[in-house]
């Protein structure tokens, strides 16, 4: 008998004809843990949360990320998918937590009562730690009336420009009663026990730190200084208020020749998708008076075609405006509005802060360097820090593009008379200059330009700052507009 051909048979019959296996059908946990894991792949992607400001299906997964975040049930099922820890958001500690700490049932617990909860010694893993260290734990500052009333004064003088941010350096560690923040959170640096030096000179010994949430911690000075260089700035104090810099600049004598007006717009949009952005506003330049210039703001896609209110105005004598505007949106270029109104779309508009435009503009005048940091939504001020050695600026986070150039377009630009740089985009190339979101070609965002004469290993090179980049179409070329030369020299 021929098995296999009897089967064969049966499963031909006409009987079994209309028999399919059953269909397994899509559960609600099934889609809640695939709308979830469009969550987690947009993060692999992109290393970051979806945005409301970068297009409906970034608004709609941060929306669903929300639900999941509000939603107790939800987010327990979906717990052993948070591969990114996307559903346990990091919190400030408050001082309510650290109460609730302290007055837990279990710190009143007898040992015996506690031997429940202890570990099998053959169990217990050992932890490595540093034989010249150990863990510097935050703990509850008993005297944090001494210090409250200076991290209210700090916070105030930040608001009123007496105070600002500026890049961490080393250095900075060197003066006791010196304010950081890190992580989001003002730092108090109190006292340095132990005055021992590196063999480049850097203070490595403990300190005592205060934290603005009424922690202490007698952290090493090594620690602090790497976690301030990963997320952390200085709180620098000034020498003038941001009012007094205003009244000189901007007020007229005689000789003084007006120039325009700088603006700050909030919008009156009905539209739901416009009116629930927070801190949304339109920072310009005009030539006639800002009354003048929104007369018809409800049909100009400029305007996002409403009515707006007029948060802020300088007039503004002796420069140059439109340049003004140019440089203050590229400090926000990474917190601009994406929105589509008609066939145009507004450029002038921007998610960010009133406070962080104010602290922009004056540093601009002032000719400070500064970038806007995203995440803490503040202005930082970047100082020149020199090399003893090679006399270059610090250009740490910054994104530099390397190109080789010719020689004589090489000397152009140390000359200061070649202000442009061209690159056409080649398909080989194309990926060098430009980015794929949500199935659009973007060009990607560089700090500087770093130029090579040829390949020999004594060739120059010089880094020239990017002031602005734009795509031609018609010639599919990436034009860089040059800005400062931050360091010219051969290469080592």
């Amino acid at each position: 008998m021929d098995i296999e051909k009897e089967l064969q048979d049966i499963f031909n019959d006409p009987l079994f004809s209309d028999v399919k296996p059953t269909e397994i059908k899509t559960t609600s946990s099934d889609r809640l843990v695939q709308s979830f894991e469009e969550i987690n792949a947009f993060y692999e992607q992109h290393n970051r949360l979806p945005s409301e400001t970068k297009g409906r299906k970034e608004k709609l997964m941060l929306g669903r990320l929300q639900g999941f975040l509000s939603d107790s049930e939800k987010l327990n099922h979906l717990l052993p998918y948070d591969r990114f820890e996307l559903l346990r958001p990091k919190k400030n500690i408050t001082e309510t937590d650290i109460e609730a700490f302290f007055n837990d049932p279990l710190l009143d617990m007898q040992d015996d009562e506690l031997d429940i909860l202890t570990v099998p010694e053959h169990l217990q893993k050992t932890p490595k730690i540093d034989a010249t260290d150990y863990i510097a734990q935050r703990r509850r500052c008993e005297d944090f009336y001494l210090y409250r009333d200076g991290f209210i004064r700090v916070h105030e003088e930040l608001k009123s420009g007496k105070r600002s941010f500026v890049k961490f350096t080393s250095n900075q560690l060197e003066n006791e009663g010196c304010y950081f923040v890190l992580d989001g959170m003002l730092v108090y640096l109190a006292e340095v026990l132990d005055h021992s030096r590196d063999r480049k000179g850097r203070l490595m010994g403990r300190s005592i730190c205060i934290f603005e949430n009424g922690t202490m911690s007698d952290v090493m000075l090594d620690t602090l200084r790497k976690a301030l260089y990963e997320n952390g700035f200085t709180v620098r104090e000034n020498n003038e208020t941001t009012s007094d810099y205003f009244k000189a600049r901007f007020n007229a004598t005689n000789n003084d020749k007006p120039t325009g007006y700088i603006y700050v717009l909030k919008s009156l949009s009905e539209n739901p998708e416009i009116k629930s952005i927070d801190n949304l506003y339109k920072i310009g330049f005009s030539t006639i008076t800002v009354a003048e210039r929104i007369a018809n703001a409800e049909n100009e896609p400029t305007y996002l075609n409403a009515k707006v209110e007029i948060i802020a105005t300088w007039k503004a004598y002796n420069m140059n405006v439109s340049s003004f505007e140019a440089l203050i949106h590229r400090v926000f270029k990474d917190v601009r509005l994406q929105v589509r109104i008609g066939n145009q779309i507004p450029e002038e508009w921007f998610v960010v802060p009133y406070t962080a435009i104010e602290k922009a503009i004056l540093c601009i005048i002032k000719e400070i360097p500064i970038s806007y940091d995203t995440i803490s939504q503040i202005i930082i001020e970047h100082t020149v820090a020199e090399n003893i050695e090679k006399k270059t600026i610090d250009t740490t986070g910054w994104k530099i593009l390397t190109l080789n150039i010719k020689e004589i377009y090489f000397k152009e630009i140390i000359a200061g008379t070649k202000k442009e740089e061209y690159r056409l985009l080649k398909p080989s190339m194309i990926n060098k200059y430009t980015y794929i979101d949500e199935g659009k070609r973007w060009l990607k965002k560089y700090d500087a330009i770093r130029f090579f004469v040829g390949y020999h290993k004594d060739r120059e090179s010089a880094l020239v700052e990017i002031i602005d980049a734009v795509y031609n179409f018609e010639e599919q070329t990436v034009i860089y507009s040059l800005g400062r030369i931050i360091e010219a020299g051969e290469t080592e």
